[in-house]
């Protein structure tokens, strides 16, 4: 109970919050936890990349319950913009853990990315997976009862809620790029990202690394921590020594990425080096 902290004089931090969170996700109490989301921002407390982490996890925990995506759908009406967002996330990520394409492309249509190359991936047919209710009783249309009244349910506010992707909706997708090994994918999620004036952070360059390294071009990666670390001249002398290493050419460029030098980016790039080069180039990055 919250108020136990006013009680005492305190005022709870990110983690008392993210306690809460998971624990009613775990518990299927969707409208808490969305409420539990709005005090967080309240407190001033954005929702990062561990805020998200807590929501993807306690997802993942629940599997792929179909009453839970539901649920959550539901859920949605009673939150901001914003935090229909760190829902949507985490029901993209459990859709991507399940291989469930239906789910995919629901998602991304609910977050407005229906038009990018994944989408048209897990939904080759074209046609949509939130067909308007008139259209459901057409024979065409495969989805299940209770899925449709779960996303008419939140179609009706979504007018009035804006919805849309955050710098970690381009993460996830990202990384799912890297799974299929799919270079131009993650190529149009960029443009995308960059057309919406999102800004990219280390955890979002950690996933083009690692689809970089999926799909053989370890050059383009040193390139781009290079971009990271272009003002720190021992770090690109090692960097430019590591690329000689590597075998073969590259001509992909990709624009400047502004994004501060972190742990987990040296850490992607020592992993994805470590097959090409074994432990000298792993060592020499850590």
């Amino acid at each position: 109970d919250l108020r136990a902290f006013a009680a005492e004089g305190l005022r709870p931090d990110r983690r008392t919050y993210h306690l809460l969170l998971a624990g009613f996700l775990r518990n299927r109490e969707l409208p808490v936890a969305m409420h539990i989301l709005e005090l967080i921002r309240a407190e001033g407390l954005p929702v990062d990349a561990s805020t998200q982490a807590v929501i993807a996890s306690s997802y993942r925990a629940l599997g792929p319950d179909i009453d839970v995506r539901h649920s959550a759908l539901q859920a949605l009406r009673s939150g901001s913009a914003s935090t229909s967002t760190a829902i949507l996330n985490a029901l993209l990520q459990l859709s991507i853990d399940s291989a469930d394409n239906e789910w995919i492309g629901i998602i991304l249509e609910l977050l407005r990315l229906d038009h990018i190359d994944l989408y048209r991936a897990v939904n080759p047919h074209g046609s949509s997976f939130l067909p308007d209710e008139e259209d459901y009783p057409d024979e065409d249309v495969t989805l299940s009862s209770q899925t449709i009244d779960a996303v008419t349910t939140f179609r009706i506010t979504r007018t009035a809620l804006y919805t849309r992707p955050d710098v970690a909706s381009y993460t996830i997708l990202l990384n799912y790029s890297a799974a299929r090994k799919d270079l131009d994918s993650s190529i149009s999620l960029l443009a995308h990202m960059n057309s919406q004036g999102i800004q990219p952070d280390d955890l979002l360059i950690c996933s083009l690394l690692r689809v970089l390294f999926a799909v053989d071009k370890p050059i383009a990666a040193l390139r781009i921590a290079a971009d990271i670390y272009s003002t720190n001249s021992a770090a690109r002398e090692v960097l430019a020594s590591l690329a000689e290493e590597v075998p073969g050419q590259e001509e992909e460029e990709f624009p400047f990425i502004a994004v501060k030098p972190s742990v987990p980016v040296l850490n992607t790039l020592a992993a994805g080096l470590y097959p090409i080069l074994g432990l000298s180039g792993f060592e020499r990055i850590i």
